[in-house]
């Protein structure tokens, strides 16, 4: 398998539901801590800096990010998903639309991240990155296909960079047809 040095990663990720009040809706902890140790050099820039294998991240960053080089991160994410409306609206067998839903978060990450130049000392940087927002969900299904297809929109507010985000989010969920 060759004597290349790839370095290693470890960590934790945990998901806690809570109790609420009113039917349907949710509150979901999400916790992740994740340290990573780079491997063998691969390559160096002109400015010096060394290229180093180094494993990507299983931990989640706060959602309107790009993710960033880390040697260790801890996140949160906090959410509260509740339903808007049920229409069981048709449009003959074009579009069936199940239900509307929507989604509050709060996102939270700290992270290292030891940059490495050739003949220097390393620079170590410490990184906070926050985000929060709701997200919008329709649950349809289209030409009568029996798996549902969710379509939304998402608004992240990034308090750190005073800035904002949209993202069209989509998602198939094969597992809501398994069994039936």
């Amino acid at each position: 398998w060759g004597d290349d040095d790839l370095g290693y990663m470890w960590g934790v990720i945990g998901r806690l539901y809570l109790p609420v009040a009113m039917r349907h809706h949710q509150v979901r902890v999400e916790g992740g801590y994740q340290k990573k140790e780079s491997g063998d050099l691969y390559g160096v820039a002109q400015s010096g800096y060394q290229y180093r294998y180094l494993y990507s991240d299983f931990v989640s960053f706060p959602r309107g990010y790009s993710k960033r080089m880390n040697d260790e991160l801890a996140s949160i994410r906090l959410n509260y998903n509740m339903p808007l409306i049920n229409p069981d609206w048709t449009v003959g067998s074009l579009l069936y639309l199940k239900r509307l839903r929507m989604n509050l978060f709060y996102d939270y990450s700290r992270g290292e991240f030891t940059r490495q130049y050739a003949n220097q000392n390393p620079d170590r940087q410490t990184f906070d990155c926050s985000s929060l927002g709701a997200e919008w969900m329709s649950e349809s299904h289209f030409f009568q296909f029996l798996i549902p297809l969710e379509l939304g929109y998402r608004f992240v507010y990034m308090p750190n960079e005073k800035s904002t985000a949209h993202e069209l989010l989509l998602n198939i969920n094969f597992y809501r047809y398994v069994g039936r």
